[in-house]
C-alpha cells in the first residue's frame, strides 16, 4: 500500500496541525491548517493575531478569521468581545495591532465589537459561524 500521501516534502507526517519544534525537540502545535488562509501569498494563522487582540487592555476574547477579497484571496478580520465596563472603537483596536503587525496580518478585514463568540460544547471557537455572522451584520 502507497502511503506516500501522508508525508510531506520534507519528510513529515501530515496531520493538518501547524506546529514547530525548538532546540530542546519539544513540540508546539499551535493551529490548525484549515484555520490558517492567505493574504496575496502570506499565510496569516489566525490565533497569532487572536492572542495579540487579547494583549490590548479592553479586549477580552477575540477571534481572527479571512473575509474572500477578489484580489488578494482573504483580508484578515476579527470579531472581539471586550472586558466588563471597557469601551473602545474598533478603530483603536485596530491600530493597536496595525503598529505590531506585518503589512500582510493587518485587519484589513476590520474589526467588528460582538457580545458573543459561538463555539463547541468543548470550547473550540466556530470560526465559519463567526465569519457569516461578521459577513451579515
Amino acid at each position: 500500500m502507497d502511503s506516500s500521501n501522508n508525508y510531506d516534502e520534507d519528510g513529515f507526517i501530515k496531520t493538518g496541525d501547524i506546529g514547530y519544534y525548538d532546540e530542546d525537540e519539544c513540540f508546539y502545535i499551535i493551529d490548525r491548517i484549515k484555520e490558517m488562509f492567505k493574504y496575496k501569498s502570506w499565510h496569516v494563522i489566525p490565533t497569532s493575531l487572536e492572542v495579540l487582540l487579547q494583549e490590548h487592555p479592553a479586549v477580552k476574547e477575540a477571534v481572527v478569521f479571512g473575509i474572500p477579497h477578489e484580489m488578494d484571496e482573504f483580508h484578515p478580520a476579527a470579531c472581539v468581545i471586550l472586558k466588563d465596563n471597557m469601551e473602545v472603537s474598533p478603530d483603536v483596536i485596530e491600530k493597536f495591532v496595525s503598529e505590531k503587525v506585518s503589512e500582510w496580518h493587518k485587519l484589513r478585514g476590520g474589526i467588528k465589537i460582538v457580545e458573543f463568540i459561538p463555539k463547541t460544547p468543548s470550547g473550540k471557537i466556530l470560526r465559519r459561524k463567526m465569519r457569516d455572522i461578521f459577513m451579515t451584520t
